[in-house]
């Protein structure tokens, strides 16, 4: 009985601490502090995925499976456009033209 009574202290004394440190947090983000932070905070995690994306997966994405030949050759329509951006996507295809076509 002593040993119940004395974990039931320490689980409500854990639900009391859990509870103010909470209202505190909430209290702390909804300060203006808070609202100046969190934005901060999301402004840099954001513009760190945009760098990221723009350094890593761009390039791989702007030309998907083409090869490094295809990538840089001229294609029909980019005389169209002077000074477009470049984006040239690929598959391979393991069968002789006459199948395809």
């Amino acid at each position: 009985m002593r040993t119940q009574m004395m974990i039931t202290i320490i689980v409500l004394a854990v639900v009391v601490v859990a509870a103010v440190v909470v209202a505190a947090l909430v209290w702390w983000l909804v300060s203006w502090l808070g609202w100046v932070i969190g934005l901060v905070v999301t402004g840099l995690l954001f513009a760190g995925l945009m760098a990221i994306y723009a350094r890593m997966l761009k390039p791989w994405h702007m030309r998907w499976g083409a090869t490094d030949a295809e990538a840089v050759r001229a294609m029909p329509g980019d005389d169209l456009i002077p000074g477009a951006g470049q984006a040239t996507r690929a598959i391979s295809i393991q069968a002789e033209a006459q199948e395809i076509w």
